[in-house]
């Protein structure tokens, strides 16, 4: 078995960075805002459609990103 593969190959497209080293707190917001809005999306989307799966693989990699930028910040918005 190879495991050189990244788990992010089910990535459609890459997420998003945001550099801004200087105010983290607004570079998490700005990622949390991006994870309200893709739960939006999720929940407004009719069951059954295949973009659902695309939208919450999406949110799962801005989740994973916003604890591993600023991880207070997530810890108080109690992302998992």
């Amino acid at each position: 078995i190879n495991n050189s593969l990244s788990s992010n190959n089910r990535r459609a497209k890459p997420v998003t960075t945001i550099a801004d080293a200087e105010n983290p707190v607004s570079a998490s917001q700005e990622i949390f805002d991006q994870c309200e809005k893709l739960k939006q999306k999720i929940l407004s989307s009719p069951n059954g459609k295949i973009e659902i799966w695309t939208y919450r693989q999406e949110l799962l990699d801005q989740y994973e990103q916003l604890i591993l930028c600023d991880l207070d910040y997530a810890i108080e918005k109690k992302i998992e």
